[in-house]
């Protein structure tokens, strides 16, 4: 039982939330090696399936997940190695393709990976910035803390600062500044 389930019941998604971010284990560091493991699945299954069978979304697949969690870097590496691949199937298929279409092939294959990779790194990198809240915060009505997603309770200036992209100035109010410090303001 978590310490905050003792004064409020906490929903199942939270418990799993917190049991998840309890463990330390980084799963980010392992996902350029399965965007490979995809690119590499995406190339076996346009080899064995054979030039009549072209399944240009299995390419696509793995360079935007790579683009979209890792970065423009990974993207491209994963858009390379797909070329690559793509390269020596299209080469076991020689004897019925002219080299000039071979090379207009790959060329067109690279541009649109690399424009693929630009756009869906442009939209990640805008998805990024954009921290909206949304949905009920529980607040308490006395101190102002709000509830987390693991149950526990934090300021709120701290909680905004984490969730989004505001900012903390603070200041006095001049009614507040009437009342806390009227016998230091001239009027």
């Amino acid at each position: 039982m978590l310490q905050a389930e003792k004064i409020l019941p906490i929903s199942p998604v939270i418990k799993v939330r917190y049991l998840m971010q309890s463990y330390s284990i980084d799963f980010k560091k392992f996902l350029p090696i399965l965007w490979i493991l995809l690119a590499v699945i995406s190339v076996a299954v346009d080899y064995y399936t054979g030039k009549a069978y072209n399944f240009p979304i299995l390419i696509a697949i793995p360079i935007a997940l790579a683009t979209w969690y890792n970065g423009r870097v990974f993207g491209i590496i994963t858009g390379i190695i797909i070329t690559a691949g793509e390269l020596y199937v299209i080469s076991t298929w020689l004897y019925t393709i002219p080299y000039i279409m071979i090379t207009l092939y790959l060329l067109v294959r690279l541009v649109l990976v690399f424009s693929f990779i630009f756009l869906i790194d442009i939209i990640s990198r805008q998805k990024k910035e954009l921290k909206i809240l949304r949905g009920f915060l529980p607040i308490c009505s006395f101190c102002k803390k709000i509830r987390d997603d693991r149950g526990s309770w934090v300021q709120l200036e701290n909680y905004i600062d984490d969730h989004s992209e505001a900012k903390f100035s603070h200041s006095v109010c001049p009614e507040c500044a009437r009342q806390h410090y009227g016998e230091y303001i001239k009027s």
